[in-house]
């Protein structure tokens, strides 16, 4: 599985957007936007930060956790 900062700049990539179109709708700055992409060292990041710049490209977030059964089976 990729990481956040992979997938992000994947996304961004593929849907022909500079760094700056994406922080000019979410608020967010280039050089907050440029750590998360090289998965460089971010102090404490909100989700709510992470999923607006999700949210702008397109995605969603999900957040599983495993049920019993699949805890028992590992």
């Amino acid at each position: 599985m990729s990481d956040i900062g992979t997938l992000l700049r994947t996304r961004r990539e593929a849907l022909g957007l500079r760094q700056e179109d994406v922080v000019l709708s979410t608020g967010s700055s280039v050089k907050f936007l440029s750590g998360i992409e090289r998965n460089g060292p971010r102090p404490r990041t909100p989700f709510a930060d992470l999923r607006t710049l999700v949210e702008a490209l397109g995605g969603t977030i999900e957040i599983r956790f495993p049920d019993e059964s699949e805890d028992q089976n590992e």
